[in-house]
């Protein structure tokens, strides 16, 4: 091991500096570098500090004077004992109650807060889902208000009957459409007893889920409502026999009897049961429809009826012709044919019975669809200005008036829309194709 040549010391096997004394070290080996041996190059620089005025070979390089070689700072410079010591103090032991711990801090910029601040916006929503604004959680069990310990309340639970509700009321909106339909029958007219038997499974089937679900006021205004057409139906069946059932119709005090008691559904829950916009809406196509049905009225006539705002079927059921003419200002013969028209559709309301998912009106519409393609060839083939086509023109006009009609009643009136920008060759595609796809789900539900 080589030794210190200024005080003898041993000294690491490529140490510079010595450890007891801080001397230079000169380099005794004899590797080349850049063409010359490393103690040659150490004994030249050696040299040349000398001759500037620093270390010569041997001395200890050493601060102020009294300064200690050995206690250098951390970048390798002696420490002054003059200069005050400072002291470091300890770290406390413990923070502060009152001061929350600060977190340690991030080598990566705000990548950590990021996460976190992540973090809390998923907790937070999977909460709002979890638990909607608003729910109110379902009531306790009668076991825990007497003092028994049940099965604590959860957010699953919460969560579970907030959907529960929300299942039963898409339930309810869906099952209650015979039911609209019914009444949408009963407001604008005296329909057949059939309806009743028509509506009263999705009555009942609504009755179990409200029973289920612990709505007792739902439960007992749709009683009391079953009632009122059961009582129904027995009138119409005393009135008229079986023998004698198209004749069978709901009307007099059992039809008022049912729209009081079918109103306090829909204030109880005007999402299932709410027709008023519906029933308008289909009123107002029926009425056009038959009103376009009258021979003699034309434009002039219809704008004049609807500027007098008889619109309603209900009008025009107990309209005489002398009431309309003062009303409208049209002719005795075209005010004769309007009330006619009227009373021949009354009756056709009051036998159309719903058996057979309103089979019946399905039959009438595919006869009306099949009269149009008839009129509409006819009138193509016919020479024009002929009574030919003339003839053909009404018998066309007759025909799309009756799918107009039977196509609102079946719930259609988007279809109606549709229809009149179409061709009558496609008005008559468009009205077969419904009727093809009705019947077969038809045949699937069975």
């Amino acid at each position: 091991m080589p030794r210190c040549e200024a005080c003898g010391a041993d000294i690491d096997v490529g140490a510079r500096f010595c450890g007891e004394c801080g001397a230079v070290v000169r380099a005794k080996t004899k590797e080349l570098v850049g063409g010359r041996t490393k103690a040659t190059t150490t004994k030249r620089r050696e040299t040349r500090e000398t001759k500037k005025g620093g270390i010569a070979p041997g001395q200890v390089k050493t601060g102020p004077a009294g300064a200690d070689p050995i206690r250098t700072t951390l970048k390798g410079l002696p420490l002054d004992p003059a200069a005050p010591k400072t002291e470091i103090p300890p770290p406390p032991l413990e923070q502060p109650v009152d001061e929350p711990p600060k977190p340690p801090p991030s080598n990566r910029g705000g990548t950590r807060s990021e996460f976190l601040r992540l973090l809390d916006e998923v907790e937070s929503g999977f909460d709002a889902i979890l638990v909607e604004p608003g729910t109110v959680p379902p009531p306790k069990p009668e076991a825990e208000e007497e003092g028994v310990v049940g099965e604590p309340t959860t957010t699953e639970n919460i969560f579970d009957h907030a959907q529960a509700e929300k299942l039963f009321h898409e339930l309810v909106v869906a099952n209650a459409q015979p039911i609209r339909d019914f009444m949408i029958e009963i407001r604008l007219g005296e329909p057949h007893a059939d309806w009743i038997t028509f509506c009263e499974p999705a009555v009942r089937a609504i009755l179990r889920s409200a029973e289920g679900m612990g709505h007792a006021e739902l439960v007992q205004r749709l009683r009391v409502y079953l009632a009122a057409l059961s009582r129904a139906a027995e009138a119409a069946t005393a009135v008229a026999p079986e023998a004698e059932r198209h004749e069978r119709a709901i009307r007099g005090e059992v039809r008022e009897k049912i729209i009081d008691t079918y109103s306090e559904l829909i204030v109880f829950f005007p999402e299932a049961f709410a027709l008023e916009a519906e029933s308008n809406a289909r009123e107002a196509v029926i009425v056009s429809a038959v009103l376009a049905k009258v021979p003699g009225l034309f434009k002039v006539g219809l704008d004049r009826i609807h500027a007098t705002g008889l619109a309603s079927l209900g009008l025009f059921y107990v309209s005489r012709p002398k009431d309309i003419v003062e009303l409208t200002g049209v002719s005795a013969e075209v005010a004769e044919e309007i009330a006619r028209a009227f009373q021949e559709y009354r009756r056709l309301a009051s036998r159309l019975s719903p058996v057979g998912g309103r089979s019946e009106e399905r039959r009438l519409l595919r006869e009306a669809a099949n009269a149009l393609a008839a009129a509409a060839n006819g009138y193509d083939v016919s020479a024009p200005g002929s009574a030919e086509r003339k003839r053909h023109r009404r018998a066309r006009a007759l025909a799309l008036s009756d799918i107009t009609l039977y196509l609102a009643r079946l719930g259609e009136r988007s279809r109606v829309e549709r229809l009149e920008t179409l061709s009558f060759e496609m008005k008559h595609a468009e009205v077969v194709a419904f009727l093809d796809e009705t019947e077969k789900k038809e045949r699937r539900a069975e």
